[in-house]
């Protein structure tokens, strides 16, 4: 095939916008490319928070020292439990209020309030596979009574975290031994 000067012209110009072409769709290709590495790589997986970002996310209250970081996840509901019992002061309150632990030690709190604390001090610690757990006790013709509870677990095993009591279960494989 013969082309013309003007022809030939196009005809580069045709060769040159696929060449271009070309070269932003593999740019295109190479940035989706470069950003799902860094969403699978880094997103919710490896993000490492200071302390002061990981309390102010679960507003947690610096003037209270609970000293039950870098324990196990049973030991973690131990302390937790420990703390509550002996600091905290049972009484029905409004379902409305969101309680802090100075209002629990000063005022109190009910089941509610204590499933509140335990679920953001187990994600605190590190352990989010917390579940609060609702259960109608009584109900009448013009109230419904509820009494709540927090279930947590991890690999280990599971906890029941209530009022005032705690039940820790350990996972046992097959063969009947405690797994780790």
């Amino acid at each position: 095939m013969i082309f013309n000067s003007k022809d030939y012209s196009e005809y580069q110009k045709i060769i040159k916008i696929r060449e271009i072409s070309k070269i932003i769709i593999l740019l295109f290709v190479i940035s989706i490319a470069l950003n799902l590495f860094i969403v699978f790589n880094y997103w919710d997986l490896n993000i490492s928070m200071d302390e002061t970002t990981k309390e102010e996310l679960y507003e947690i209250d610096k003037n209270y020292s609970l000293q039950c970081g870098n324990l196990s996840f049973q030991e973690t509901a131990i302390c937790l439990n420990e703390f509550a019992k002996n600091n905290f002061k049972y009484k029905v309150t409004e379902d409305s209020k969101d309680l802090t632990i100075k209002d629990l030690i000063n005022i109190g709190g009910d089941c509610k309030d204590f499933s509140e604390f335990y679920v953001k001090y187990m994600n605190y610690y590190g352990y989010t596979n917390n579940k609060v757990v609702s259960v109608p006790i009584r109900e009448d013709s013009l109230n419904s009574y509820w009494h709540e509870f927090v279930i947590a677990g991890d690999v280990s095993g599971y906890c029941t975290l209530d009022v005032e009591y705690l039940t820790c279960y350990k996972y046992v494989d097959d063969n009947g031994e405690i797994e780790e």
